[in-house]
């Protein structure tokens, strides 16, 4: 991640794909690396403040994104990566979890 400034914070994985995702706090973005050959394939930037946890739906196709600055978890589409929804939270989102026998996200948020 030759870019990234600051510390990486959570990651989630596309075993499909070979693709890992990882927030990179200090630069507000979110690098897509492709573990196959190496090298970086994207960075999604659009909407992101602070972003802390990530999680990669498989079954969608979907890369879900929290972030501590705003409250916000957005909701990525997993190949254009362009963001298709957004959830509000009181504040610090944070630690996101997916449970792939009930298809549900869970969010960590608000202060300590």
């Amino acid at each position: 991640m030759p870019a990234a400034e600051g510390r990486v914070d959570h990651m989630a994985v596309d075993t499909n794909s070979g693709r890992v995702f990882a927030t990179v706090y200090g630069n507000d973005t979110v690098e897509v690396l492709d573990v196959h050959r190496g090298k970086q394939i994207n960075v999604i930037q659009e909407g992101l403040n602070e972003p802390q946890g990530v999680a990669y739906l498989p079954e969608l196709n979907r890369i879900v994104v929290s972030n501590s600055g705003d409250g916000t978890c957005k909701i990525f589409e997993g190949d254009m990566y362009k963001v298709i929804a957004s959830v509000k939270f009181p504040a610090d989102a944070d630690q996101l979890r997916y449970d792939k026998s009930s298809k549900r996200v869970y969010v960590g948020y608000g202060e300590g």
